[in-house]
């Protein structure tokens, strides 16, 4: 893929500008998501099975915007430089853990749910059920991001020459199949789903107004985490959903640089503000935040 620059239409500060956004997410996503997962994984700190769904979404947000490198350095560069593997590979981990952090986000979902509205099985389920669940979520996520290089549609250079991804520009049907598959399965039904599980949730919470005594967090503010945590991921993967379904409906093999750039980099700055969502609504980890980082500083 090498020779292969980009349209004329992007200018060079354009793409630095880019670039440069690509390594600013990258290093926010890792550290922000990064510290979630320390702080969750503290002696005392809010101790619950359902807190493997968190662990696994920290895992999957980092995973989201691991490779951003590649694409900022090619930005820098003009074009991709790391050849057919390093497109297939960074593509393949982008949709993975993409889906992924969709499929946690769920799962929160069904788990306050379930809180709420089957108190009776909610407190047998153990750290092994939601290791199954989180099992699951990444093998449906690790489904759809090994079709592309199965056959079934394919990974490919975005239209700005700088990243790769799904090859949403496509118009056969192999590709018109898979996007329609992946976004019913992966997208759709899990919104749905999900606004049905709140609207239960809600209702349920609102009749009981029961307090967590365990762990000190109001079912309020673990229900606010999770409708956060929804918008967020609406607004990481709606423009991407959006994109290709538009490619399809319309037969377009066009599309502007602008919108072929604010897909990918909506998706990844997104998963840098999940971290903040829990600090912003659960006060126990704002408490206990100061304290390690003083006791880290210290021990340094």
């Amino acid at each position: 893929m090498a020779g292969v620059f980009l349209p004329k239409d992007f200018t060079r500060f354009e793409h630095v500008v880019t670039g440069i956004i690509y390594l600013i997410v990258a290093i926010l996503g890792v550290v922000g998501n990064g510290l979630l997962f320390w702080l969750f994984k503290q002696e005392g700190l809010i101790r619950s099975p359902r807190n493997i769904v968190v662990l696994n979404l920290a895992v999957a947000n980092i995973g989201v915007v691991i490779g951003s490198p590649l694409p900022a350095l090619s930005s820098f560069a003009e074009h991709w430089i790391f050849g057919d593997f390093g497109c297939q590979f960074y593509a393949f981990i982008g949709f993975l853990f993409g889906l992924a952090a969709i499929g946690f986000v769920f799962a929160l979902t069904v788990e306050r749910y379930l809180a709420n509205c089957w108190t009776e099985i909610y407190v047998q389920m153990t750290g092994k059920h939601f290791r199954i669940l989180s099992a699951l979520i990444w093998g449906h996520a690790l489904y759809w991001s090994v079709m592309p290089l199965m056959g079934w549609s394919r990974y490919k250079l975005e239209p700005t020459k700088t990243a790769c991804t799904i090859d949403w520009m496509a118009t056969d049907s192999n590709h018109i199949s898979y996007v329609i598959a992946v976004t019913i399965f992966s997208y759709l039904i899990p919104i749905m789903m999900i606004v049905f599980f709140y609207l239960l949730s809600w209702m349920a919470m609102e009749e009981r107004h029961v307090c967590d005594k365990e762990n000190q967090v109001t079912e309020k503010q673990l229900m606010k985490v999770t409708i956060m945590l929804f918008l967020c991921s609406m607004v990481a993967w709606t423009p991407y959903a959006v994109t290709v379904m538009w490619q399809i409906l319309t037969s377009s093999t066009e599309v502007s640089m602008f919108v072929a750039t604010i897909a990918p980099m909506t998706a990844k700055t997104v998963t840098t503000a999940m971290p903040l969502v829990f600090l912003a609504v659960c006060p126990k980890l704002r408490e206990s935040l100061l304290p390690m980082i003083n006791s880290r500083a210290k021990t340094n």
